[in-house]
C-alpha cells in the first residue's frame, strides 16, 4: 500500500507539472523506480512470493523498452520523461500480474486518445499539436488497478 500511496502523491506531481511545461521532472521520474522497488520488497518478503518481483522488474524493462521504440520511431511523440516514467508503472502494475501492465497502457493510451478528441473537438489543439502523455500513463495505472481483476473475474468466470 506505501508504494500505490506514494505513487498517488507523485501522480498529482507529475500532472500538474506535465500539462503546464509538457514535461516529466528528471528530479521525480528518475528516483521514483528505485523508491518503487524498495517499497515493494517488504510485501514480497511478507508473502515470500518472488516471483512476484521478479515478473514486475521484467515488466518495467519490457514497457519501458516499447515505450524506446515508440519514441524513435517515425513522428513517435514519446519524450524522456514518458520513457523514465514506463518502467515505474510497469513494475508497479507488474506485481500484481501481467495483465494488469496489459491493462494499464490500454487505460492510458485509450484515455489519451479520448483526450487528443476533445481537445480537437472542442479546437482547443490542431492535429499537430503537443499533449502531455503523462497524466494519462499515471490514470492508465489507477484504471488498472482498479478494473482488472473485476475485468478478468466477469470475463473468465470466476
Amino acid at each position: 500500500m506505501p508504494a500505490y500511496l506514494l505513487f498517488a502523491w507523485l501522480t498529482v506531481c507529475l500532472v500538474w507539472i506535465d500539462i503546464d511545461v509538457h514535461r516529466l521532472p528528471v528530479g521525480l521520474t528518475r528516483p521514483a523506480l528505485p523508491a518503487f522497488a524498495l517499497l515493494l520488497l517488504p510485501p514480497t518478503i511478507a508473502t515470500g512470493e518472488w516471483g512476484r518481483l521478479l515478473t514486475a522488474v521484467v515488466c518495467g524493462a519490457v514497457l519501458m523498452a516499447c515505450y524506446l521504440v515508440v519514441a524513435f520511431l517515425p513522428g513517435g511523440g514519446f519524450g524522456g520523461g514518458d520513457i523514465q516514467l514506463a518502467p515505474t508503472i510497469g513494475l508497479l502494475l507488474g506485481w500484481f500480474s501481467v495483465g494488469h501492465v496489459v491493462v494499464g497502457t490500454m487505460a492510458a493510451f485509450l484515455l489519451g486518445g479520448v483526450g487528443a478528441a476533445v481537445l480537437l473537438v472542442t479546437g482547443r489543439a490542431g492535429r499537430k499539436t503537443a499533449m502531455a502523455f503523462g497524466p494519462f500513463m499515471c490514470a492508465g495505472l489507477f484504471v488498472a488497478l482498479a478494473v482488472t481483476e473485476p475485468f478478468y473475474d466477469g470475463f473468465l468466470g470466476r
